[in-house]
């Protein structure tokens, strides 16, 4: 007998759920009252904030990252031009690296 009702809670609370992401989809919003739906509007207003923070982390994060490698980049270009630069001088070739 506990596990029917279990099983009912269980199938009810699925259905709310159901509705619940229907209604945030903008569907069935028929039945809905102006508090309902402004109780809607708060919670995606809430959901957007939070995706665009989110979003706007990654982005920093991206940029931290890119900022990294163009720095390391810039120093292993350092670094051959100066090989390059020692390696003509022995050679007495002419100095071609193009570095600033």
């Amino acid at each position: 007998m506990q596990l029917k009702h279990e099983i009912a809670n269980m199938i009810e609370k699925i259905e709310h759920i159901e509705v619940s992401q229907r209604k945030l989809l903008g569907q069935d919003l028929g039945s809905c009252t102006n508090e309902e739906l402004q109780e809607l509007d708060d919670q995606l207003e809430r959901s957007l904030r939070s995706i665009r923070a989110r979003k706007a982390q990654l982005f920093n994060e991206q940029m931290g990252q890119l900022k990294e490698k163009e720095r390391l980049l810039l120093e292993d270009n350092a670094r051959l031009c100066i090989k390059v630069n020692v390696s003509s001088l022995s050679s007495h070739s002419s100095n071609f690296c193009a570095c600033s």
